[in-house]
């Protein structure tokens, strides 16, 4: 018996059309089309993703609030920021939020 036929779909990545299958995860897509978002804690082989280090934030057209690209499934027409000025605040943010409670003795 063949495999059931994927749906592919197109979507918008900081001005880039990208194709993927419906239903991907926003940051696999994006990486399929040599966009990167950058995570911290996304690893799909460990299931279902939490978006819990917020580092992979993005603008989606129609949606008021950041959403994470670990967590956010693609569907067709979605138009995506990655590079906004309250995106790269975001992720700054993050990233000081890491430090300032990270212990410096790192090996």
């Amino acid at each position: 018996m063949p495999a059931p036929k994927k749906n592919m779909i197109t979507l918008t990545v900081d001005g880039r059309e990208i194709e993927a299958v419906e239903g991907t995860m926003l940051v696999d897509a994006a990486k399929n089309g040599d966009i990167e978002i950058p995570v911290f804690c996304y690893e799909p082989k460990l299931g279902a993703p939490v978006g819990a280090c917020r580092m992979c934030l993005v603008e989606i057209e129609g949606i008021p609030k950041l959403q994470t690209a670990c967590s956010a499934p693609v569907r067709d027409g979605m138009v995506v920021h990655t590079r906004t000025d309250q995106v790269k605040e975001a992720q700054n943010a993050v990233v000081e939020f890491l430090l300032v409670n990270h212990p410096l003795d790192c090996p």
